[in-house]
């Protein structure tokens, strides 16, 4: 089944370490942005989707009750099955009551909220809107309104994080009616505000204390890990994201949002309005699904690959080759072997780049 983006390019400004495509909205721009995305979609009509994300960006700048007849509209153009997932990016500082109640209300079902941090000071640094007693009030506002699957981002190893600071966001974090946590380690881009600052940012072995240590505790918590940077509790899995680890058809909509449809792969460039121009203007890039592309999304997840399915992709040369690394990343605890896959664990996943190139060597 096909998952459906859509690419809400819309900030009132720039977090500090942010390197996503988005733009502060002119007046009157929403309508018309609702529109060309309605003629984006139009190529797709009747194609059965079972999940929709709405990111950013901030996608509440629309309003909810347009993001809400955008839903409607799209229903209308593709077909959505029954119990499909809907989600909604949003900051914490634009989740008020009104607006959780009428998302809800409009047919969206789980929200992923920006927390990033509890701590203040942090938050200041990050260039972020919103403070730690509006980040709780989000999740809670959100719960009350009727969502049960609720998702938080936080970051680690963020400037003078310690090991010990990220750990006790994460506990304070599984206090709240969540159901799903992202996890992410802070890397600093090009273009980024951080890219030309000073930062007192933890060294190599402090950011990996940070990420083992939140993992446990997530784990502690009911919160099982199922991808580098993802955990869920029972049922709450993102199923769109899935999507993308498992080589699934999505289609992305918006400037900056990439698609993976009938084994192609094609994105909009980074151009509000260039898209508002020619909504149907996409650039090819190139064939999805190859070995390549199935060994490292197989790999990001904690269920890892099948070994016979790894052997088929590699052939028996590679097999060979791959004999006593793959032994000596299980016995250093970077891997293992279970139930006829291979996997990372949390250690390995910490690595997964080297471990993931010199798998892909032997293609």
């Amino acid at each position: 089944m096909t998952g459906l983006y859509i690419h809400v390019p819309f900030c009132r400004s720039k977090c500090h370490y942010c390197d996503f495509y988005s733009v502060r909205p002119d007046d009157g721009v929403a309508e018309s942005y609702i529109q060309a995305v309605l003629k984006a979609a139009e190529p797709y009509r009747d194609e059965k989707i079972d999940t929709a994300y709405f990111g950013g960006g901030n996608p509440l700048l629309l309003g909810a009750h347009n993001l809400c007849r955008l839903l409607d509209e799209l229903c209308g153009i593709f077909r959505l099955k029954t119990n499909s997932e809907i989600t909604l990016e949003s900051n914490p500082e634009d989740v008020s009551p009104e607006a959780a109640k009428t998302l809800f209300d409009g047919g969206f079902n789980r929200i992923s909220i920006g927390v990033q941090s509890l701590d203040d000071e942090v938050l200041k640094k990050l260039g972020r809107r919103h403070d730690a007693k509006q980040a709780i009030s989000a999740v809670e506002t959100a719960y009350q309104a009727g969502f049960r699957h609720i998702s938080a981002d936080l970051m680690l190893s963020l400037p003078d994080a310690t090991p010990e600071k990220d750990k006790n966001t994460a506990k304070a974090l599984c206090q709240l009616p969540l159901d799903h946590i992202s996890a992410y380690l802070l890397k600093v881009e090009q273009g980024t505000l951080f890219a030309g600052m000073k930062l007192n940012l933890p060294d190599e072995d402090s950011t990996a204390d940070s990420y083992l240590a939140v993992c446990e505790t997530l784990e502690e918590n009911g919160f099982a890990q199922y991808e580098i940077s993802n955990f869920a509790k029972p049922g709450g899995k993102s199923r769109h994201n899935l999507k993308y680890w498992t080589l699934e058809p999505y289609v992305g909509l918006g400037p900056a949002a990439h698609s993976f449809y009938n084994g192609r792969r094609f994105y909009y460039p980074r151009d509000l309005v260039g898209f508002l121009q020619n909504p149907q203007k996409t650039v090819f890039d190139g064939d999805g699904g190859n070995a390549e592309e199935k060994i490292a999304m197989a790999l990001r997840l904690t269920e890892g690959i099948a070994i016979n399915e790894l052997k088929r992709l590699i052939g028996e040369k590679g097999t060979a080759n791959l004999e006593k690394p793959m032994k000596d990343w299980i016995k250093n605890g970077l891997a293992t072997e279970k139930d006829g896959r291979f996997s990372l664990t949390p250690k390995g996943f910490l690595v997964s780049n080297s471990i993931i190139s010199r798998i892909l060597c032997e293609l």
